[in-house]
């Protein structure tokens, strides 16, 4: 049997609000609501994470040619990204909607 996890709601004081963002961002989640004293975290970071992984694989294991490989990834990534709605993170400025990858 094989579990998962959907969604987790936080609430937290609002001024602690970014230390939860980082950490949970550093933990691979992504924030897909934000309101004060609240970060709602999407449970598509398993999909998001095998995103980066089939990328180093392919470009650094495989030796494939890197623009395809990102170009190929990047749509796999944006569709999660728009599915989620999730907003574009640190170092990224914020967005108004989900994150376009570039």
């Amino acid at each position: 049997m094989q579990s998962g996890l959907s969604h987790i709601q936080f609430n937290v004081r609002a001024e602690n609000v970014p230390f939860y963002k980082d950490l949970f961002g550093f933990l691979g989640w992504q924030t897909i609501h934000e309101a004060d004293g609240m970060v709602g975290l999407g449970g598509k970071n398993g999909e998001f994470n095998k995103v980066y992984l089939d990328t180093f694989n392919l470009i650094v294991l495989r030796g494939q040619p890197i623009q395809q490989v990102l170009e190929e990834q990047g749509k796999i990534l944006q569709g999660i990204i728009d599915e989620t709605k999730a907003a574009c993170w640190p170092p990224d400025p914020k967005s108004d909607g989900p994150c376009k990858v570039r």
